[in-house]
């Protein structure tokens, strides 16, 4: 399998100098490829590549699929400029050890005048739009390590010209503790005589804050086109009980900006009730104005008290392990390091119990009298025992 991934990456990475020479016109033909899905990752400015944890990673990256691990369907729905709309359909299915996924998309331009090469008017106007959709695989390689790809076919319509295109995607994502690193080569393919821009994206996310019912996600991406040009992308999501969202991000990119110091910034937010959610994005253009963005995800819900049960009880674990090991440490006398254990248990849960009690020992060791009592307060809140509150009471008094 290792010797498998080595050698698909290294087609990949062989193959871009060439996709990077030849002619780039499909990026006219085809400029739907380029347009980011769900309101949740362009809220994030994009910097989604190593965080797609839903249906939208069959075009984000396709091994992000390999997280998702119940059934959902995603709509989408974006008002552009002038009469331009924009819908898009994911869905996701697990399917053996990994997950399949699935999407259709569709923008319609508009109608336009038509003219003749010397801009005189002509009867009847031309109707122009694009119409598409993937196929894609998640797949588990390790407990850490996840491959995908993607198949994309798309049409385009202007008038009475029509154009045909299909392409592949392989990505990879990695996470480490609460760190998540994302791979994605996209659109590696041809279209009426040309081949589609190659384009690739990285990024790194990580959970940096989580206490309870509150977490914050940030997330870092960078993206770069062949023969056009690049940029970086920095996203947050702050969520409260997995129910409420909010989002920030911005978007900068290489080429001089033209539009306004605004162009690039994005804000939504979401909530979920039951097993759906809703999701909003705006995102501004500067002076061009700003966009919309409003997806709808539906989960079939068979899996999801499992999943919140099996996660619960990782959280567990990970805070026995940390409570081990301090213990561990407080025997070996290592009374400092024991309290850092301790904390970070905390920050995880501030409602365990037995560590609140752990903590107040060992500060009581130490004769930090002021920060014993306090964690024992803690302890007795979550857990009234009379013998320990007498005994509190007595201590409180000792000089």
């Amino acid at each position: 399998m290792k010797k498998l991934i080595f050698a698909l990456f290294t087609a990949v990475l062989l193959a871009a100098p060439v996709m990077g020479a030849v002619d780039d016109s499909s990026e006219i033909i085809f400029p739907l490829l380029h347009i980011g899905v769900g309101a949740k990752a362009l809220s994030m400015a994009e910097a989604y590549v190593s965080v797609c944890d839903n249906s939208t990673a069959v075009f984000w990256n396709a091994a992000g699929l390999a997280q998702v691990k119940d059934r959902e369907i995603s709509l989408s729905f974006d008002k552009w400029f002038l009469d331009t709309y924009y819908q898009h359909i994911t869905a996701a299915v697990p399917m053996g050890k990994g997950t399949a996924g699935a999407d259709m998309f569709y923008m319609n331009y508009g109608s336009f005048v038509r003219s003749d090469e010397n801009g005189a008017y002509l009867p009847g106007k031309i109707s122009s739009y694009n119409i598409g959709g993937s196929i894609a695989y998640g797949y588990p390689v390790t407990d850490k390590l996840s491959m995908g790809g993607a198949l994309k076919f798309i049409h385009q319509t202007i008038g009475e010209l029509s154009y045909n295109g299909a392409a592949i995607d392989i990505g990879a994502l990695y996470k480490y503790d609460k760190y998540s690193f994302g791979l994605n080569f996209q659109n590696m393919g041809f279209g009426e005589g040309y081949f589609m821009p190659f384009n690739i994206r990285a990024g790194v996310s990580a959970k940096v804050a989580k206490q309870n019912e509150h977490e914050l996600l940030v997330a870092v991406g960078g993206d770069y086109l062949f023969k056009d040009t690049g940029g970086i992308n920095f996203g947050m999501e702050y969520s409260y009980s997995d129910m409420l969202y909010v989002r920030l991000g911005y978007k900068y990119r290489f080429e001089e900006n033209t539009l306004g110091r605004l162009a690039g910034l994005s804000a939504g937010a979401g909530f979920m009730v039951d097993t759906v959610k809703i999701d909003y994005a705006a995102v501004f253009y500067g002076d061009l104005g700003l966009t919309h963005r409003v997806s709808a995800t539906y989960l079939f819900g068979s899996n999801i008290e499992a999943i919140k049960k099996k996660e619960d009880e990782k959280i567990q674990k990970e805070a026995d392990a940390s409570f081990e090991k301090a213990a561990r440490f407080e025997k070996e006398g290592k009374f400092k390091k024991a309290l850092v254990t301790l904390r970070e248990l905390l920050k995880l849960n501030n409602r365990d119990a037995p560590a609140w009690k752990k903590m107040g020992d060992i500060y009581h060791k130490l004769e930090e009298k002021e920060y014993a009592i306090e964690c024992y307060e803690n302890y007795l809140i979550l857990t009234p025992d009379e013998e320990l509150y007498e005994w509190l009471e007595e201590y409180r008094l000792i000089p």
